[in-house]
């Protein structure tokens, strides 16, 4: 029984190391290719730089200490502003599935905000909060929160009957209705929310800090493009995918964490 486990550990661990290989292979080829087509000016380097200039670039960011700063702005910002999304999107997506009435009165209110453009709003947070945090975390909440609250909402609408009426049948009272059927519906829709919000989060910090900021990986963004440094708007590119991608496999993570009783 042992070995067997071993085994399934070690096969499992192989999978894992053969999809980041291929993952890797994948970005050598294409990072090659750029070079080859960058150095024999192909497509002039002005415009795409190279793979070799930009990773030298956030080397050297990292190396002088420059870089963390900008770090720490945009995840604190992002990180807050998923907090209070979600925070408030569960909330909120509770009370609207469980009172009609709330829902009919607020669900077009909700809808019609939806609707606008982020980056429409965005000049409006800026005038009422300033250029500061606190402006990004608005803008980074209208995103989040509406991505939880439609999830939430119809993780408990969409709730099986059939599980309900056979638990009651058990001689379940609402306590136990509640933690064995419905509660795990509503983390199953709210981990489904996660990776998207993390994303829109992410994506919310950056366009915050190139319309109006004074650090933050988005302005240092807007900085180089603005000085036509392209080598420098690609690192900082560069850094944002490792980040995205570490953020998608931690949420990814904690879903398999949480939702170990769901069939694979």
């Amino acid at each position: 029984m042992r070995r067997k486990v071993k085994l399934d550990v070690l096969r499992g661990v192989f999978r894992t190391v053969m999809r980041l290989a291929r993952v890797i292979l994948v970005f050598a080829v294409i990072f090659v290719a750029w070079e080859i087509i960058s150095h024999c000016k192909i497509i002039d380097p002005f415009y795409i730089s190279k793979p070799s200039a930009f990773l030298i670039d956030l080397w050297s960011m990292f190396q002088t200490g420059y870089i963390y700063k900008h770090i720490y702005a945009t995840v604190y910002e992002m990180l807050l502003g998923l907090l209070t999304g979600v925070a408030t999107g569960l909330i909120a997506g509770i009370i609207l599935a469980y009172s009609k009435t709330a829902y009919d009165l607020i669900a077009p209110i909700f809808a019609s905000i939806n609707a606008m453009p982020r980056i429409a709003i965005a000049p409006l947070f800026i005038l009422w909060f300033g250029i500061g945090v606190l402006s990004k975390i608005a803008l980074i909440w209208t995103t989040v929160f509406f991505i939880v609250f439609y999830n939430v909402f119809f993780g408990i609408k969409n709730v099986n009957e059939n599980f309900i009426n056979a638990i009651l049948v058990m001689g379940a009272n609402k306590r136990q209705i509640i933690r064995f059927v419905i509660l795990p519906s509503i983390i199953s829709w709210l981990l489904a929310s996660l990776r998207p919000s993390v994303a829109m989060a992410l994506v919310g910090a950056i366009v915050g800090e190139m319309l109006a900021s004074s650090e933050g990986l988005g302005w240092i963004l807007i900085y180089a493009t603005g000085l036509f440094y392209v080598t420098r708007v690609f690192s900082i590119l560069m850094l944002l995918a490792l980040i995205g991608v570490a953020l998608d496999y931690s949420v990814r993570a904690m879903e398999k964490a949480f939702l170990k009783w769901r069939p694979a």
